[in-house]
């Protein structure tokens, strides 16, 4: 199955609140150079709960070219921040209930070949969170919201699930507290991947990731991995490992002691989901 026939249209934006209008209609948008990709364009999702409360518009490059930020900037909003990563932009008329804008950097990393750049469904098939799995893009006169079935599902569950590209300890886990906070739990079968990941981290690492998580918010990932001396990205798999793990793969067995007949939890079960573990 391709990346692409995982995504549907799950709403179509008529009538947008002004600050986003401005920026669905801006040349980055209208041109399909860019567009509007995870939290927040999952939170506009029919099945999204209240509490998503987005903190931020990121809007993905389709190619490796940078996107303009002047043309936001054009829009009324002020740079507060550059890093490798992104550019991050503030309203200039709001300092309360204000969406910052964050246009994404194109990255590709050497070590698996996850990019921020390209066709949508192929930027975000590639995110580590099915209830990020979603994009907006123009859609006639005007903007679809596309999304994956597990993520629609999971949103109206308020379930935290790693998809198969969940290799980075550190981002997994920074997403899964701050997602924690905003009433999505998960089950003990997803808090293992993390586990397993974090196994590779020293004491020492996980020292100042304890340091760099301490408020959560605003982690700066390349610099956390700098501190780190670490490249914390390995390739995903291709397929779901071995019950006898003879690949050397991931083994939730060695976490979790669980019952290999046992039946997963409810609800639909995508490609995207190729490690779930079986209820405990």
């Amino acid at each position: 199955m391709s990346s692409s026939s995982m995504f549907a249209v799950d709403t179509v934006i008529d009538h947008p609140d002004p600050a986003l209008r401005d920026i669905l209609h801006s040349s980055i948008m209208s041109s399909g150079s860019g567009f509007i990709a995870g939290g927040y364009a999952a939170s506009l999702c029919r099945s999204a709960p209240s509490t998503m409360h987005p903190a931020d518009i990121d809007i993905f490059p389709r190619t490796e070219s940078e996107l303009d930020y002047k043309v936001i900037v054009d829009l009324g909003y002020n740079v507060i921040n550059e890093s490798e990563i992104s550019v991050t932009l503030c309203p200039s008329w709001s300092l309360v209930d204000h969406l910052d804008v964050q246009l994404i950097r194109p990255h590709t990393s050497l070590v698996s070949g996850h990019c921020t750049w390209g066709p949508p469904e192929k930027v975000v098939g590639q995110f580590d969170l099915t209830i990020n799995q979603a994009y907006i893009v123009p859609h006639g006169q005007s903007f679809a919201v596309w999304s994956t079935e597990q993520c629609s599902y999971d949103l109206s569950d308020n379930k935290i699930k790693f998809t198969q590209y969940a290799t980075n300890p550190i981002r997994c886990l920074y997403r899964a507290l701050k997602y924690h906070r905003k009433g999505f739990d998960f089950a003990p079968y997803e808090a293992a991947k993390i586990v397993s990941l974090c196994q590779r981290l020293t004491a020492d690492q996980i020292e100042v990731l304890t340091q760099f998580l301490d408020g959560v918010e605003g982690i700066d990932f390349f610099e956390l991995e700098k501190a780190l001396l670490l490249d914390l990205d390995t390739k995903p798999p291709t397929s779901a490992p071995d019950t006898d793990n003879k690949s050397g793969g991931f083994d939730h067995r060695k976490i979790l002691d669980t019952d290999e007949d046992d039946e997963p939890e409810d609800g639909p079960i995508l490609e995207t989901q190729p490690w779930r573990l079986p209820n405990v």
